[in-house]
């Protein structure tokens, strides 16, 4: 692709793609430029992923386009569907731009549009929309390499790329516990056995050698 960023672009000063122009020659980004297209185009490498980018001038000059490219395509039918199936549930709920799956190619790409105020496009504006789609691409590209190589469903895949959203609509109360008591602690001392009587049970029953016994006519105690 044709490097353009050097050219001269001051018949479109005040416009709309000059404007375009100009915010990406600032950025030190090498672009490609179509005059007559109102378009420029180029590639930018993300978090995840090298991206090919197009902003364009539509609609007489009232509305500035993005369109990304991600760097792969579901070119397989199998994996085209749930490539498909990941793009509509990551598009459910987002607010601004909307992911594509071309049904012929597999070409997944995010697109945003957004209205020129007054038909003036303010550098601002371009940066955010720039801003929205890096950061979009960058969120549900590892979505997309999970449902294609990782066997993940779109479901599961499409949860995982948006957890941090689900971590802050979590709300946490305070909820009173009830302490538990720590078990009582076993005592280091064992409880000792009553003493036994060594003797044998036939030895305990028979009178000692010393018991004092009355004597045969009953007149004193005699010792054995």
């Amino acid at each position: 692709m044709e490097d353009m960023s050097e050219g001269n672009y001051s018949s479109d000063f005040g416009t709309p793609f000059g404007a375009l122009v100009n915010h990406f020659e600032s950025n030190d980004i090498r672009f490609h430029a179509d005059h007559d297209g109102k378009s420029v185009q180029f590639y930018i490498t993300g978090d995840c992923a090298a991206y090919n980018c197009r902003f364009q001038i539509t609609h007489n000059d009232e509305i500035v386009e993005a369109n990304i490219l991600f760097p792969v395509a579901a070119r397989d039918n199998k994996v085209r569907s749930l490539a498909t199936e990941m793009v509509v549930r990551a598009n459910r709920g987002m607010s601004l731009g909307a992911f594509d799956a071309d049904v012929d190619t597999g070409q997944i790409s995010f697109h945003v549009g957004q209205v020129i105020p007054g038909g003036v496009l303010e550098d601002q504006l371009i940066g955010g929309l720039f801003f929205t789609c890096m950061t979009t691409c960058d969120r549900y590209f590892p979505a997309l390499m999970r449902v294609m190589f990782g066997g993940h469903t779109p479901a599961d895949a499409v949860y995982l790329s948006e957890l941090d959203i689900h971590a802050e609509g979590v709300e946490w109360k305070d909820v009173k516990t009830t302490p538990v008591p720590h078990p009582q602690k076993p005592s280091a001392k064992k409880r000792r056995s009553p003493r036994r009587d060594p003797r044998s049970k036939s030895t305990r029953d028979l009178p000692g050698l010393f018991d004092e016994t009355p004597d045969q006519d009953g007149k004193g105690p005699r010792r054995g």
